[in-house]
């Protein structure tokens, strides 16, 4: 993958690997975080663990709580990555 691109179903497939599971029926883009099957502080971190695997971009605590939506996520990481 190019540094300064994300593709948002591998990212929303990625997300999925972080939360050890599935996104749930009706779940999409503008479901919340906290919505989020297996959403724990644990798995927050995991999320911020992967992304930096992954992307190679480490979201601050304040970034990571300035997203609410799984698009508000991508959103941020995507600009970390475009930098």
């Amino acid at each position: 993958m190019e540094r300064d691109t994300l593709d948002i179903e591998t990212f929303v497939r990625n997300l999925e690997s972080y939360l050890e599971s599935p996104l749930g029926e009706g779940m999409d883009l503008k479901t919340r975080l906290e919505d989020l099957p297996n959403w724990t502080s644990l798995r927050a971190l995991m999320v911020v663990v992967g992304f930096e695997g992954d992307y190679g971009v480490f979201l601050s605590g304040e970034e990571f709580r300035e997203a609410h939506t799984i698009q508000d996520l991508y959103r941020i990481v995507a600009q970390r990555m475009a930098k």
